[in-house]
């Protein structure tokens, strides 16, 4: 990509708006070697957010080619491995929802995880969008997935009983605007489940500046449970999970500047010690909030 990308420095919290922040961390674009980044945190709601930051018309050029670790490409050997964890977390969350006939991937990346959706029996209406005009590789030439791009998301209003948006609002330069729009989409009593990377995770406190999960700058702003909860405060607050993914090949990766998959050989291998490690620690490296839309 083109490393000459503008950027701009936040005087505010992009949550608050509050003026009173200090850096965390230093680092850097591993991925793409753009610059040096900091993390700041917000004295006054605790909002963890990358500044300087790359400018609107900049950020467009991270997902363009859908090349990054967010667009995961096809292989035959990872695949049942993503797909059987993807049906057992499903599994747990309709628990907390009634009947899902109208499901929404919000922020789909490569798309696999909309095409498991698609096997689930009660699922019979999904859709799912991206910041693409075109398909991504895992929902071209098929007909059980609708997608289409934000843009035509804009139309739709309280259709989807079900919505996922997994690991998208780490990205979004206003994170104020995610619930609203999520919500206008809910339908009445629907059911919401967020991800998010967990910025307290073990992990990050042992690797810093080379933890994955910051992933400067395209990761925007890190959570921790605290201020998860404060954003969709508007909501009601069914459950927050504390789940799993692979982040330690591609943290190695950085720590020895070399190219070290989370899904390759190396990161999967080490997959089952971070788990091991996470729940004796009490750890996550990923936070999942299911919520309810509010009756108005």
């Amino acid at each position: 990509m083109n490393t000459g990308i503008r950027k701009y420095s936040l005087t505010g919290c992009p949550v608050c708006g509050s003026a009173d922040f200090a850096a965390e961390i230093e680092s850097q674009d591993f991925e793409s070697g753009t610059g040096s980044y900091r993390v700041d945190c917000c004295r006054l709601c605790g909002m963890r957010f990358t500044n300087p930051r790359p400018a609107a018309d900049s950020l467009y050029d991270f997902y363009r080619a859908r090349e990054s670790a967010d667009y995961v490409r096809p292989n035959r050997l990872t695949e049942p491995l993503r797909a059987l964890a993807i049906r057992r977390w499903v599994s747990k969350v309709t628990a907390h929802c009634g009947p899902c006939e109208s499901v929404l991937d919000y922020g789909c990346g490569d798309g696999f995880f909309s095409m498991q959706l698609a096997r689930f029996a009660g699922f019979r209406n999904i859709s799912a969008v991206d910041l693409h005009d075109h398909a991504p590789v895992y929902l071209q030439d098929q007909d059980a997935v609708r997608y289409h791009s934000f843009e035509q998301l804009k139309r739709e209003k309280d259709r989807y009983q079900l919505i996922f948006c997994r690991h998208v609002i780490e990205h979004v330069p206003d994170p104020t605007s995610v619930p609203a729009v999520l919500d206008n989409l809910l339908a009445p009593d629907g059911t919401l489940v967020v991800e998010v990377p967990n910025y307290h995770s073990l992990w990050r406190k042992l690797f810093g500046r080379y933890y994955f999960g910051l992933y400067l700058p395209r990761h925007l702003l890190h959570f921790d449970e605290h201020t998860l909860r404060y954003l969709f405060r508007n909501y009601r607050q069914v459950k927050l999970y504390r789940n799993h993914t692979p982040i330690l090949g591609q943290s190695l990766g950085y720590v020895v500047g070399r190219a070290i998959g989370n899904l390759g050989l190396v990161g999967l291998c080490l997959f089952p010690l971070q788990v091991l490690v996470d729940r004796i620690a009490r750890s996550s490296s990923v936070l999942s909030l299911v919520l309810r839309k509010q009756k108005r």
